[in-house]
């Protein structure tokens, strides 16, 4: 996997890359096992940079698409998504947000740490602009959480809380 890694980094040509693209989401897409190997050996943050790189061919885009859905329809580690789930790339967001919705629901220990690391907020940030189906997504992690825990993540109710505190000092 690290010579795989490594010659998608160091590499120049784009046939090189889309074959290093191609195998990783073939080991990727086989186990939750796998895709945690991937996902831990820092394999998806190159792909997801040439995924939005302007000099990557519309090929090597589509690979590193296929190849990271492959890999995080796989992932159950809810610590190996989160730094996916920081990308401003929306299609990244995507995947990892419908990730999180199928592992959520069923792993207490990774709804804490979700929320305790800001996760919770970053979902609330994304919501604002979501397409359907990743709202879809949203919906589902947030009733996962209490709906004050999610109201208080929202990032439109601190600018009310704000709002209401100037309204109040306005009257004084």
């Amino acid at each position: 996997m690290g010579v795989v890694k490594d010659a998608l980094i160091g590499e120049k040509d784009d046939h090189v890359k889309v074959a290093c693209v191609w195998t990783l989401g073939q080991l990727g897409r086989h186990t939750p096992d796998h895709s945690k190997a991937l996902t831990e050996g820092g394999c998806l943050a190159p792909m997801v940079v040439l995924l939005s790189h302007p000099e990557s061919s519309d090929d090597l885009r589509l690979k590193c698409k296929r190849a990271l859905k492959a890999i995080l329809i796989k992932c159950t580690n809810a610590q190996a998504l989160a730094p996916l789930l920081r990308d401003p790339n929306p299609k990244v967001n995507k995947y990892a947000l419908a990730q999180f919705a199928a592992v959520l629901p069923n792993d207490a220990a990774a709804r804490k740490a979700f929320m305790a690391s800001g996760l919770l907020q970053r979902v609330q940030e994304i919501k604002a602009n979501a397409p359907p189906k990743v709202a879809e997504s949203i919906a589902r992690i947030n009733s996962c959480f209490p709906e004050e825990a999610v109201r208080f993540s929202d990032p439109a109710y601190a600018r009310e809380i704000l709002a209401k505190m100037d309204d109040g000092a306005a009257h004084q």
